[in-house]
């Protein structure tokens, strides 16, 4: 059917703006904690830990044939952020500086580089480097730190910046 005309003068839109908790205040504060962190090296030194930054090295090889293709050189991680897959993270937990640990990463039969899929490869890490993440105190030096008064008016400003974040989502929602 043909729909010659429709008066939509008369209808009404109303857009949902979503809530901002106290929650998601903290967890933008606490992010900017985390980027504010100071990078230590444990004196004496330690074994890695979950939270550290890490730097090393990985060899590897598949069918006895090493693959520089794959490895790493001075790969600098954050131990327990998820960004490493779950062999290599738990070989570098726990271990001292200049330690090597050897393990196997299973390739799947449906690995994007078709000439690894369904082998096994043998890497060796090597942790270079430990420092230890020292994140900064949440009061009104940190605020003053980033160009605020005091920690009350950063939290104020976070609230309001993600505020107009969620008008400016809603706005855009059909």
């Amino acid at each position: 059917p043909t729909i010659e005309a429709v008066d939509t003068t008369s209808l009404e839109v109303e857009r949902g703006i979503d809530a901002v908790s106290d929650e998601d205040v903290s967890r933008d504060v606490e992010r900017h904690r985390e980027q504010s962190a100071e990078l230590v090296t444990p004196d004496p030194p330690r074994a890695s830990c979950a939270g550290d930054v890490v730097t090393f090295d990985m060899s590897v090889s598949v069918d006895g044939q090493d693959r520089p293709d794959l490895a790493m050189r001075d790969s600098r991680a954050e131990l327990g952020s998820g960004r490493l897959i779950d062999t290599i993270e738990t070989a570098l937990t726990g271990i001292d500086l200049g330690a090597t640990r050897e393990v196997e990463i299973a390739f799947g039969p449906d690995h994007g580089e078709e000439d690894l899929r369904g082998k096994t490869a043998r890497c060796a890490v090597v942790l270079k480097n430990v420092q230890a993440k020292v994140l900064p105190d949440l009061d009104d030096e940190f605020a003053k730190d980033l160009g605020h008064e005091s920690l009350a008016v950063m939290r104020a400003a976070v609230r309001s910046r993600i505020e107009e974040g969620a008008r400016e989502r809603a706005a855009f929602r059909l």
